[in-house]
């Protein structure tokens, strides 16, 4: 069964609770200010994007991940290097990047 979607009071108030505001939460999340906006306006939250929130507001997000500098093979938001970040730390991986070739190598395995 699906999880329920996020409201709009509980978004606030965690927001107030953290002593964040909107555009905090979109930097926390990697995502514009108008895009936070509109989920404060009830928009639907994209699935990804509804994950990281709920990590975020759980307090299983760290704060301030940052996606690896430099160019590379993944072109992905801040928001999913935040979402590998935790994976990898769950995991135990050093970094992300071994954490992702580990995911290659057991899906390129599997063929």
């Amino acid at each position: 069964m699906p999880a329920k979607q996020i409201t709009v009071p509980e978004i606030e108030e965690w927001i107030h609770s953290q002593r964040e505001t909107p555009a905090g939460l979109a930097r926390m999340m990697g995502v514009t200010r108008a895009t936070t906006g509109r989920w404060l306006k009830g928009y639907p939250i994209p699935l990804p994007s509804d994950k990281l929130l709920r990590l975020l507001m759980r307090g299983e997000l760290p704060f301030g991940l940052l996606p690896p500098r430099g160019p590379g093979l993944l072109d992905l938001t801040p928001g999913e290097w935040r979402v590998i970040e935790v994976m990898r730390m769950r995991e135990g991986f050093e970094t992300a990047q071994a954490w992702v070739a580990s995911k290659i190598q057991a899906d390129l395995s599997k063929s």
